[in-house]
């Protein structure tokens, strides 16, 4: 088992996602929206290891990305032209 990182360690993180520049703006937040999914992704899978297999997390992940894909696409679909 891996030990959890360190605050040192995250603020380091933090600095290196924000950028030399030090501000925080608009398009930060799809970064930080993105990191924070992923760290409660990795921590729902972990909780979700001790009880179900991987079979079981991988069905359910895909059965929810689906479903998320599927309020998205029609916002942006695009049907196909001549030349694609």
């Amino acid at each position: 088992m891996t030990a959890a990182p360190s605050a040192r360690a995250i603020q380091i993180g933090i600095l290196l996602v924000i950028g030399a520049s030090l501000t925080f703006g608009s398009q930060m937040i799809v970064q930080l929206i993105g990191a924070i999914q992923f760290a409660a992704y990795g921590i729902m899978a972990r909780i979700a290891a001790r009880h179900d297999s991987a079979e079981t997390s991988f069905f359910w992940t895909s059965i929810i990305v689906a479903a998320g894909m599927s309020l998205v696409v029609p916002l942006v679909w695009r049907h196909l032209q001549g030349d694609n």
